[in-house]
């Protein structure tokens, strides 16, 4: 039981040249919005991640290495509260290293952030797609300006092939009733 305790203060005191950099501003820290962070060292170089794991506040937050920069991960949370991150990288040796970051303080999204209504003198007319969307695709995509003018084929795409989307069951209607809904925004 000694030899873990020495191990794990010696991996702890290697990795302490190593730093997590949040990259948003403190207001932005709010649920349903993505927060991105860098792994860097000392000197500022980027280092990069091999894996993280949620470690407090799991069941609310979900969180990925960034698919283009390797030294970055996201975390979007839906619930306020506590975060811990231990976030897993290799040194010049090789080996494997951890440092935990947990001075995260989620707050809840603004109750004045609201679905965006289409433009159309019947406002009922894309009604479906609003609401399919609110309950979809809001609580990633909160901007619909963002996701403007895209096709059910896109839409359909995006949820076979992008990970996250994957566990989302919509039929060919509903697709196309948030398809419509996008691409009648001002």
């Amino acid at each position: 039981m000694k030899l873990w305790g020495a191990l794990v203060f010696f991996i702890g005191s290697m990795a302490a040249a190593q730093e997590v950099v949040p990259l948003f501003r403190n207001d932005s820290l709010t649920t349903f919005v993505t927060m991105p962070f860098r792994l860097q060292d000392g000197s500022g170089q980027a280092i990069s991640i091999v894996s993280i794991d949620i470690t407090s506040s799991k069941e609310n937050c979900q969180g990925m290495i960034d698919p283009k920069i390797s030294s970055n991960f996201l975390v979007k949370c839906t619930k306020e509260g506590a975060l811990s991150v231990d976030v897993y990288f290799k040194d010049s040796s090789g080996s494997m290293m951890r440092i935990v970051y947990d001075d995260i303080t989620v707050t809840k999204i603004s109750d004045s952030a609201t679905v965006l209504q289409p433009v159309t003198e019947d406002p009922d007319k894309y009604k479906a797609g609003r609401d399919l969307f609110a309950t979809y695709c809001m609580k990633c995509h909160q901007a619909a300006h963002d996701k403007a003018n895209k096709s059910s084929t896109q839409i359909k795409s995006a949820i076979t092939n992008i990970g996250s989307m994957k566990s989302i069951k919509l039929t060919d209607a509903q697709i196309k009733s948030i398809s419509e809904y996008l691409n009648n925004l001002d």
